[in-house]
């Protein structure tokens, strides 16, 4: 029991100090070192285990290094990437073209809020392709940003969406699904949780989208910061000194991230980040056809590179830092005495489903990483759905989208990070924002399994 609560009062703290705006990459990292200097003095191991350098203090700081490489390598480069693609895009104006174009048939819409809907939708689609959350965020961030000011949804709402959108992890492509598989043994494959999540997750998503839209609306009439216009698109079509061909450039990093993946032509792979820099290399050599100007087009092109460097250090740092205190709540131990203790506990699967999803929910929020809550939490749930002689995979797709829904209320999770750093909003309102539409989804989420499964 002291370990549980030991990760809440650990939680409270980092919660705390983040309302009270303590500079955040100082904040967690401190807690973190502490957290992991605490352990090593109570176990009298290093985090480094058998690699250890010799002192397993210092090992913590070794370990530090050492995940802010990992970081980088994979999601930092990424953010990094998309972000000064986005970028330059505004500097060459084509989101301006972009948004500008589109704001034109968007004014039949009754209500911009539908445009909110419809990025959920989007976003949530393309997580089939493509694995990271971050990812996503980046890539719609920098292609529908601009839409939804062109509409005249302001920046907070714009940013709420983007991190809600990411939330339920759809296909084989997303790790989620193989966390939790691995722990069934009677050999199906992600493929067939994938046939699973069809039957539940395209209506969670238009929920979702609903849900989302109406409670940003209600929230933005009462702050007052509705739209211009109650009725269609908020803000006129500027007219944007660009040709219209330019519209397609901020979605270029899209369509080759999906042209170029399982889902399009399958005998050429392209990550995320390779199509940034392809989209920016083909933009580069487009602008400077189009303006002849060579020598301004090379110095506009610094613009890319000056906001990766400043979204390193505003993001990227933060959530190499975050990803090692997800490690140092893990290693206090509070998830797996909780999720042991309910295996043994007999009630309605209904209301068991939920519990695991809310208890998935809180440490993903505890411990900033939904992945190592679903490594830690699914052999249990596992043995839970085995109990109730329920289906394994089919039972716990809700668990394991609970789980994931709950990135969007991480004040320091990877997605909300990008987003609120680029959108300059604040962390903590964006949580604020997410809260209630996260709970509510992922209620609904095990009600729908229960009336389509028929558990």
């Amino acid at each position: 029991m002291i370990n549980v609560l030991l990760s809440i009062l650990i939680a409270a703290v980092l919660l705390f100090a983040l309302l009270k705006k303590f500079y955040p990459q100082m904040t967690v990292f401190v807690i973190t070192v502490a957290v992991l200097v605490v352990h090593a003095f109570v176990t009298n191991t290093s985090i480094l285990g058998d690699d250890t350098g010799g002192n397993m203090y210092l090992d913590i700081f070794q370990y530090v290094a050492a995940q802010f490489g990992r970081t980088f390598t994979s999601n930092g480069v990424l953010i990094v990437t998309m972000v000064g693609y986005a970028a330059y895009m505004r500097k060459i104006k084509a989101s301006d073209k972009l948004a500008s174009l589109l704001s034109e048939p968007l004014k039949k819409l009754k209500s911009p809020y539908l445009i909110v809907g419809l990025t959920i939708i989007i976003s949530q689609a393309m997580r089939i392709a493509i694995p990271s959350s971050t990812g996503t965020a980046a890539l719609m961030m920098g292609a529908f940003y601009p839409i939804l000011v062109s509409c005249g949804i302001n920046k907070l709402t714009s940013a709420a969406a983007l991190s809600l959108a990411t939330g339920i992890d759809i296909g084989p492509a997303p790790g989620s699904l193989a966390i939790y598989i691995s722990n069934i043994d009677d050999g199906r494959t992600v493929i067939d949780a994938f046939r699973g999540q069809l039957q539940v997750y395209p209506i969670l998503i238009v929920l979702m989208a609903i849900v989302g839209a109406v409670y940003y609306w209600y929230l933005d009439r009462k702050n007052g910061t509705l739209p211009v216009k109650e009725k269609g698109v908020a803000v006129a079509a500027e007219k944007v000194d660009a040709p219209v061909f330019y519209a397609l450039l901020p979605l270029l990093p899209v369509f080759f991230a999906i042209f170029f993946s399982d889902m399009g032509i399958g005998t050429i792979i392209m990550q995320v980040p390779a199509a940034g820099f392809f989209s920016f290399l083909i933009a580069f050599v487009v602008e400077i056809i189009r303006t002849r100007k060579p020598r301004e087009v090379f110095a506009a092109s610094k613009t890319m590179f000056e906001s990766m460097g400043s979204t390193f250090y505003t993001v990227v740092v933060l959530m190499s830092l975050a990803s090692v205190f997800g490690t140092a709540m893990a290693m206090v131990g509070g998830i797996d005495i909780l999720a042991k203790a309910m295996v043994g506990m007999r009630m309605p699967f209904l209301l068991t489903s939920l519990t695991f999803g809310a208890l998935g929910a809180i440490f993903v929020v505890v411990t900033a990483n939904s992945t190592a809550t679903l490594a830690t939490l699914s052999p249990a749930f596992v043995a839970v759905c085995k109990s109730y002689g329920i289906d394994q995979i089919l039972g716990g797709l809700t668990f394991v989208s609970s789980t994931t829904l709950a990135r969007a209320i991480v004040p320091i999770s990877g997605v909300n990070l990008l987003v609120a750093g680029t959108l300059e909003v604040e962390t903590m309102d964006l949580v604020k924002r997410n809260l209630l539409p996260t709970i509510v989804l992922i209620v609904l989420g095990n009600i729908m399994s229960q009336l389509v499964f028929g558990f």
